[in-house]
């Protein structure tokens, strides 16, 4: 089953797009299969979920927690585009378990600024697990600034991409399903790390064409 649009309403309905209109998204332990989530645009909004499924191998159908697994290819599974003061709790994103119904994502957890804009900001990350294949990155900030707490970050794909992309550009032509993103040429994203690992299984294990972190004509802080 596919959750995308089920959770895409959910947000809409609790969060809104409008100025000044937030709250909390609540989810239950569960395995969601989505292909991009729309978090975007969003202002004063928790994404809270009933607690990360930890890596523990759990089957799919039998999660202890709440995992986002992606069903499509080339998407950004939670996309936080254009949003400002947006929480993500208690939620892991991707998997290392065998699936048959997932795909191979461009991105885990994107956060950029939309073409014209430069509203985005304060993106919090608590207790997030992102974990699985990647093809470009398994975070990826473009512009953005926010802050990290007891959070995992990992990228399985066995080649030259990145667990986390810190950047003022987009080199890497990432998309959003619902944004335009910007291309180049703004100052901006701080990010504040507590507690936090950044890890690319392919770097762990010797890899030279693996690199964990970049970090791109950023004009901010780390």
């Amino acid at each position: 089953t596919d959750d995308t649009t089920a959770i895409n309403a959910a947000i809409a309905a609790i969060c809104g797009t409008t100025s000044g209109k937030g709250g909390v998204v609540w989810f239950p332990v569960g395995d969601y299969l989505v292909s991009s989530i729309n978090a975007t645009g969003l202002q004063s909004c928790t994404l809270r979920g009933a607690g990360q499924a930890e890596n523990t191998g759990s089957a799919i159908g039998t999660p202890i927690g709440v995992r986002l697994l992606p069903k499509t290819a080339g998407k950004a599974v939670l996309d936080l585009t254009a949003s400002y003061s947006v929480s993500v709790e208690n939620i892991q994103v991707g998997t290392t378990v065998t699936c048959a119904a997932c795909a191979v994502p461009a991105v885990g957890i994107l956060a950029a600024q939309k073409q014209g804009s430069a509203a985005s900001e304060k993106i919090f990350l608590r207790n997030v697990f992102v974990t699985g294949s990647y093809t470009v990155a398994a975070f990826h900030s473009i512009s953005v600034g926010g802050a990290m707490y007891d959070t995992r970050i990992w990228n399985y794909q066995d080649a030259a991409v990145y667990s986390t992309v810190f950047s003022n550009d987009n080199p890497d032509s990432v998309t959003s399903d619902y944004q335009t993103i910007i291309s180049s040429g703004f100052p901006g994203g701080c990010w504040q790390l507590y507690n936090t690992e950044i890890h690319e299984k392919a770097k762990v294990a010797g890899s030279s064409n693996a690199t964990a972190l970049r970090i791109r004509s950023v004009s901010g802080c780390l």
